[in-house]
């Protein structure tokens, strides 16, 4: 059974969408910014998680927007497998789904 919610779109159209609406944002490789980094501060500790990261996955890696615990800027995208699922689902600290 797929763990992909029902509605979900996992084609490869889907995800050449996904990865040109990425490109359109003119996000990645950008400069810290503190709004993220407060955001990411905090999900650490609501979650009492060592770390926490805002992470945008394009087409060969995941790249940290922002992180708070960790000191890598990115990843390749297989360490992160089911990153790029069509629908957002968050992930628990022990990286089951939430």
């Amino acid at each position: 059974m797929s763990d992909l919610p029902a509605d979900s779109d996992a084609s490869p159209d889907a995800e050449a969408r996904r990865l040109q609406a990425l490109r359109e944002l003119e996000i990645l490789d950008t400069a810290a910014e503190q709004v993220f980094d407060d955001l990411c501060a905090l999900a650490a500790q609501v979650s009492a998680a060592p770390m926490a990261l805002l992470s945008l996955v394009d087409a060969g890696r995941a790249w940290f927007k922002s992180r708070h615990g960790m000191e890598l800027q990115e990843t390749s995208r297989d360490a992160w497998p089911g990153a790029t699922d069509s629908a957002p689902r968050p992930r628990c600290p022990s990286g089951e789904l939430a």
